[in-house]
């Protein structure tokens, strides 16, 4: 006697249809719901007639969007042998998510919301961004390039994170809108090292040469530089940081370098030391720094740490 199906089976047979129908509906639904995923996407010029963004035909891709990843290779490409090759000229409403540069580019004109808010710049290249940074997300440096923004309308929020690389501003309102601290943490290869003083970290570099820069946002510092031997924060000229100075110790850095060169910084909003006394070190200054620089503490010095003035210039506390 041939063995009979089980009901369950015989269920299932019954309503295969149905049940198929339900599984493309589920899966179409799902896919709906995943978040974007970023898509790398070259700038290739290749128009050959323009350097502009919001031409597709530049793009190995296409135009970008929010979730794409762009990449702005070395050498810098030129098919159309036009001048200035490196100068990308933007329009309204340019997207991006991430950008990776690996040469010397300069971004002008328009603005671009950075979805991530992730900017790489290569060891050995300087970008320019003059375009209006916008965004949720802030911005986080890395790559070990130097980045300058100059544009006073950016509006972007969110944490602002020196990693790896150098950032220079001439106006504390190209730092964007937010007003949280900003972080320039140190990458240490040697973290298990009681002694190490943080190496391929980030730089903040003010640039008050042209006029004096006041920075009312608080400042986390940790390491001595993008090259390991610099300062995490550099400020030329006659600046005011009205915002608490903190140099915390983690397990990538044990002692912090700030430099001043041409002017005096004026540390207002005070300066907490981290660490452990004769152990742990804040620097003010440098002893291969260009120009003379000095520091004034008008507010309060607190922690648990030790600081040393090093090279030229005066410390003065009041």
């Amino acid at each position: 006697m041939p063995r009979q199906p089980s009901l369950t089976l015989q269920v299932l047979r019954q309503n295969r249809l149905w049940i198929s129908r339900f599984l493309a509906v589920f899966m179409a639904l799902w896919q709906i719901g995943q978040p974007l995923q970023a898509v790398p996407i070259n700038w290739t010029a290749n128009s050959t007639v323009d350097f502009d963004w919001a031409n597709a035909s530049n793009w190995d891709l296409g135009l970008p969007t929010s979730a794409d990843d762009l990449t702005f290779g070395s050498p810098i490409p030129n098919p159309g042998a036009l001048p200035n090759p490196a100068f990308i000229t933007l329009g309204s409403g340019s997207l991006a998510n991430r950008l990776i540069f690996k040469n010397n580019y300069n971004l002008s004109a328009g603005d671009l919301t950075l979805n991530s808010g992730a900017v790489r710049v290569d060891v050995g290249s300087e970008v320019t961004i003059s375009s209006l940074l916008a965004g949720t997300s802030g911005l986080t440096l890395s790559g070990g390039g130097l980045l300058r923004l100059t544009n006073n309308s950016n509006s972007f929020t969110g944490a602002t994170t020196l990693s790896s690389g150098s950032l220079v501003v001439t106006n504390a309102a190209q730092l964007g809108a937010a007003t949280s601290a900003i972080t320039i943490s140190s990458n240490s290869a040697f973290p298990a090292s009681t002694s190490t003083a943080g190496f391929s970290g980030g730089t903040l570099i003010l640039d008050g040469s042209a006029s004096a820069l006041t920075l009312s946002r608080a400042l986390s510092l940790e390491g001595v530089g993008a090259n390991g031997r610099g300062a995490a924060l550099i400020s030329i000229g006659n600046n005011t940081l009205s915002g608490q100075v903190t140099t915390p110790v983690t397990a990538t850095a044990r002692a912090t370098r700030l430099t001043a060169v041409n002017g005096i910084t004026t540390l207002s909003g005070g300066l907490s030391a981290g660490g452990t006394v004769a152990a742990t070190f804040t620097t003010l200054g440098g002893v291969n720094s260009t120009g003379s620089g000095s520091f004034n503490l008008t507010g309060p010095l607190t922690g648990t740490g030790s600081i040393e003035k090093a090279g030229s210039g005066t410390l003065f506390l009041n």
